[in-house]
This record gives structure tokens, C-alpha cells and sequence, in this order.
């Protein structure tokens, strides 16, 4: 099998219809992509490191046994969709049907919420194969793709980050549930690094007003330094005059009742400053560790992970928190209607990772200068 190094075409931009595309010509056509005698990588920019020969020799492998588990899966799902399409069809119009000739109010209301329930209840047993495929791939081949970076690196679908450690950093929304998945553990240059996907939600209101509101979803990265910092400093998005004084005023430590005393720091990035409020109680570190380079990348990761939102940050103690918000799944699987090479994913990984690892490299420079 030929790896051909050039540059591969992502995913095409609406998903949704895409793979409702290929759903159909696979029950109507038994048709998918297998497969070939050539498939395209992407090399990285890390000359001293290239993944391909590390792809070759440990992901290699991987490929042709799942791509025989992804015909299989696909075989099934195509089989459990001539079941279920059909199926939903008629619960369509058994739905419409019972809206129309029930009387207008809860009858109507439970008749609508019953097709719902059974329309989804019908697919989520139809995509049952993609969702073992897809488990099967991060159980057996992510944590494979990870090891690229240490052998000390591990992956896990569930995390195991508690949320009452991080919330001396200061910069954790208030919420009332959280969902964490996604872990990856490792070392860089010495520096303890972990990251998982976050979702935070709260609940507001009262009676039927009562909603739940997904205060950040996203992913957090805590890295934990060699030594303590001299105060704490932390960079949130600007909220406006008032936001930002709230923000301040109210912010606490944990287990305390007084609150830190963070006061505004100006920095010269007028870019930054469209984005980011910067608080710290020691203005002189805060300036030290917010150098152009930092602050750069923080942007860098903004555009990155989010078109719309902004990265949060804090340094306390010994570590440092990124709170990086956005709006998709990081480490998911990709398509099962695309042969299993796992060029997508890898590389998406390797991009994502490779601006975190640059951001560590700033600090860790600037802790030999004397931080």
C-alpha cells in the first residue's frame, strides 16, 4: 500500500447533508467508498519529527482491519436503514395525521411529542453499527495516535478532571451540571499537561420559564509548571465597562470569602484588546508572561478551535488553564462513509496539538529567563 504525501480535501462543509447524501445511496445502491492502492497523507511541519514514518509503522495496521469492521458496520446500517426509513415515513404521518384529527391542545402536544420520541428511538437503533465502529476506533486507534507524542501520552473517552480543582483559576462559569469526555495526559518539555472537551450547563429560571443554558462548551488545557507563579493573572473576554468590573470585583479565590483585588492591565495589542480583558494582582508578571509571542498564539487558537468564540485563560498557583471554546466535537471519528485511514482525524489532532505545544514553548522559554 502507497502513502502519496500531498494535501487532502476536508470534510465537505454541511456535514448534515453529506451524510444524509450517503446514507441514501447506500440503502438505495449498496454503494460506499472503499479502500484503494493509494490514499493521500499530510506531512507536518515538524521536520526533526515527521509522522509518516511513525503512521506507517503503528497506525498502518489499524487501517485495513478497520476498514473491514467499517463494511461490516456499513452492511449493518444499511440493513437496519430499510427497516427504519421506511418505519419513520409512516410515523411522519401517523403524527400529522393525529395532529390533525385530535383535538387542538395536550392531545395534540402528546400525539407530537410521541413521533418525535419514536422517529428518534427508530434512528438511534438504525445508527447503532456507526456508533460501535466509532467507539471501537477511539478505544483501539486514538490512543495509538496520541503515543506520537510521548509514550507517556494516554486517551480516554471519559475524563477524569474534577471541576472543583480548576475553580481557583477564577475563570469557570457558574454552572450547575458539567459533562467532561475526551482526556489526554501527557508531558511536554516538562511541563504536565491535560486537556479534555467540556460542556457546562446551568439552570435558570423558575416554572415555565425554567430553561437549561450551555454556559461553555468547549475544550480545557491545564498545564502545571515547575514553580509557582508570583500572583495570579487572568485574560477573559471582554464584556464591556460594566462586565468587566463585575468580573473583577466579584472574582474569589477558593475556600475564601475575600475577594482578590485583580486590577486592569493595559497591554499595547490593540488586536488583544478588542478581545481580552487582562486582570492580575501583580502587573509586573502579568506584563512578563503576556509577551507578543503569547498573545499571538492565544489569537491563533481562538481562530483555530472557534469563528466565534474567545479563548480564556488563567495563570495561579503552578498551572496554567486554557479554556478554549467550540462548537464541535474535537476528537471525533470521522465519517464511516470515508475509508478508514484516519488521515482526518490524525490531522486534526496534530494541528490542534502542535499550537498548544507552541504556547508551552513560550512559557517554557521564559521560565529560563528567570520567571
Amino acid at each position: 500500500m502507497h502513502i502519496n504525501l500531498s494535501n487532502f480535501s476536508n470534510f465537505k462543509k454541511n456535514f448534515l447533508n453529506y451524510e444524509i447524501g450517503n446514507l441514501f445511496r447506500l440503502v438505495l445502491k449498496d454503494n460506499y467508498p472503499t479502500l484503494g492502492d493509494e490514499f493521500k497523507f499530510i506531512d507536518q511541519d515538524n521536520e526533526n519529527k515527521p509522522f509518516e514514518p511513525y503512521y506507517k509503522k503503528n497506525i498502518l495496521p489499524y487501517v485495513e482491519i478497520f476498514e473491514l469492521k467499517r463494511i461490516e458496520s456499513l452492511k449493518s446500517l444499511r440493513k437496519r436503514n430499510v427497516i427504519a426509513i421506511p418505519l419513520q415515513f409512516i410515523i411522519i404521518i401517523l403524527t400529522v395525521i393525529g395532529i390533525l384529527i385530535l383535538p387542538f391542545g395536550d392531545a395534540t402536544q402528546v400525539c407530537l411529542v410521541l413521533g418525535i420520541m419514536a422517529f428518534g428511538g427508530t434512528g438511534f437503533w438504525a445508527h447503532k453499527p456507526v456508533r460501535q465502529y466509532a467507539a471501537n476506533v477511539k478505544k483501539e486507534v486514538f490512543p495509538e495516535i496520541f503515543r506520537f507524542f510521548g509514550n507517556d501520552y494516554i486517551y480516554s473517552e471519559e475524563s477524569i478532571i474534577q471541576m472543583p480543582d480548576l475553580k481557583a483559576s477564577g475563570i469557570i462559569p457558574s454552572h450547575d451540571r458539567n459533562y467532561l469526555e475526551d482526556y489526554v495526559k501527557g508531558k511536554y518539555k516538562d511541563i504536565a499537561l491535560e486537556l479534555t472537551e467540556a460542556k457546562l450547563t446551568e439552570t435558570r429560571g423558575t416554572g415555565k420559564n425554567r430553561r437549561t443554558v450551555t454556559v461553555f462548551n468547549g475544550i480545557f488545557v491545564l498545564l502545571e509548571m515547575n514553580k509557582n507563579f508570583l500572583g495570579k493573572t487572568v485574560v477573559k473576554k471582554d464584556r464591556g465597562k460594566m462586565g468587566n468590573w463585575f468580573a473583577r470585583k466579584f472574582n474569589k479565590p477558593l475556600f475564601s470569602k475575600k475577594p482578590i483585588d485583580l486590577k486592569n492591565v493595559k497591554l499595547e495589542d490593540p488586536v488583544f484588546e478588542k478581545k481580552f480583558e487582562v486582570y492580575s494582582t501583580d502587573q509586573v508578571e502579568a506584563r512578563y508572561l503576556l509577551t507578543t509571542s503569547f498573545m499571538e498564539r492565544l489569537l491563533e487558537l481562538s481562530g483555530l478551535f472557534s469563528k466565534n468564540g474567545v479563548i480564556q485563560c488563567s495563570f495561579y498557583l503552578n498551572k496554567l488553564l486554557l479554556m478554549i471554546p467550540s462548537d464541535k466535537n474535537r476528537f471525533e471519528v470521522g465519517s464511516i462513509y470515508q475509508p478508514a485511514t484516519f488521515v482526518d482525524d490524525i490531522n486534526h489532532i496534530l494541528k490542534e496539538m502542535a499550537i498548544i505545544f507552541q504556547i508551552i514553548d513560550i512559557l517554557k522559554l521564559e521560565q529560563k529567563t528567570g520567571l
